[in-house]
């Protein structure tokens, strides 16, 4: 990805007076994967978030492009949902170790909890409070294949937030904004981190009518300036 795609489309949400703002464009081998957030329904067992009621486990997330996904990303007031964080479209050779981000959403919102589906986590800044950051770690390779595509790309489930909307309100993905290097991350299975594009590459979810986003995109193909000016140009003619 060499620059943002739909910074006109995505707003950035403000946390504790502060923006999120566009990063540099996706670098490493997993520049490609996005974190989306999914609304489902909560599961009946608590036991089964991270496992058979998790979208690794009910037939994938479809996250090809803007034309063809399937994720949850608008939900109703005064309804419980379980919103899944996801890494979508990542390169199954390469795999998941890991993933650093943050939070904020409007206090129309209730978080009643998160359930982290790495091995280990390392919250900050309040967390799972808007404004919150954390980093989440598996202790094995991620590679599940995405049943979706048929496996095309992989899933990664991150963790759960029991989110209820008392109004009209967003859930938004942001960078670590609290960290100094206000990071946007996956890490693959060599532990080598790529950052991912913002704010295209995060999701959020809206609700009573606000829009969430799905980040859900093909990223562009480079293309070379062929004019004989463009060529004397870089040339230093």
């Amino acid at each position: 990805m060499k620059r943002a795609l739909v910074l006109a489309m995505v707003t950035g949400c403000l946390v504790f007076g502060s923006t999120a703002v566009a990063l540099a464009a996706g670098t490493g081998t997993q520049a490609d994967a996005k974190i989306a957030v999914h609304l489902t329904s909560r599961p009946a067992k608590a036991i089964t978030i991270c496992t058979t009621a998790s979208p690794e486990q009910t037939g994938g997330l479809l996250c090809t492009d803007e034309n063809n996904e399937n994720i949850n990303t608008e939900g109703n007031l005064q309804t419980s949902y379980a919103a899944y964080h996801v890494v979508v479209g990542s390169d199954p050779a390469a795999g998941i170790t890991g993933a650093s981000f943050g939070i904020a959403y409007d206090a129309s919102i209730g978080h009643f909890g998160w359930t982290n589906c790495g091995d280990l986590e390392f919250p900050g800044n309040g967390w799972p409070a808007s404004g919150g950051v954390t980093a989440i770690t598996f202790a094995s390779c991620q590679n599940t294949p995405n049943d979706a595509d048929a496996g095309a790309t992989a899933i990664t489930v991150l963790g759960e937030a029991y989110l209820y909307a008392y109004g009209a309100g967003q859930y938004c993905l942001t960078p670590r904004l609290s960290v100094p290097a206000q990071d946007f991350q996956v890490a693959d299975c060599a532990n080598s981190s790529s950052d991912l594009c913002y704010p295209d590459a995060a999701g959020k979810v809206g609700f009573g009518g606000v829009a969430g986003y799905a980040p859900c995109y093909t990223p562009p193909t480079p293309v070379e300036n062929t004019t004989w000016g463009a060529i004397k140009s870089n040339v230093g003619e």
